[in-house]
């Protein structure tokens, strides 16, 4: 059997309208960590393909919050990701970062 994880994307205006959604199914066993850093990027790259460029990304991992926002090195687990994820968004983009506890 193998293990899958699902990551779940909901982009809303700033009424809090629902915009677009994505589910996504990760076919690796993956950690809560490196399950959250793939949820960011998943929402990025999501965003970017509905044409959106200015928006704030939250997520429930302080580790990958204070990661992305340059507040600490992120572990080796996703530091890949979070390496992607500053790429990606440096260009052309107006990204804001919100942790919110769950």
């Amino acid at each position: 059997m193998q293990k899958t994880t699902r990551v779940g994307v909901v982009i809303r205006d700033s009424n809090g309208l629902v915009v677009a959604a994505l589910s996504r199914k990760l076919n690796s066993p993956l950690a809560a960590l490196e399950v959250e850093a793939n949820a960011f990027e998943a929402g990025i790259r999501f965003a970017r393909d509905v044409g959106i460029s200015e928006f704030t990304i939250e997520g429930d991992s302080l580790v990958v919050y204070n990661s992305l926002r340059g507040h600490s090195d992120p572990p080796s687990s996703v530091a890949h990701v979070i390496t992607g994820i500053l790429r990606m968004y440096g260009v052309g983009s107006q990204i804001d970062f919100s942790h919110v506890k769950r």
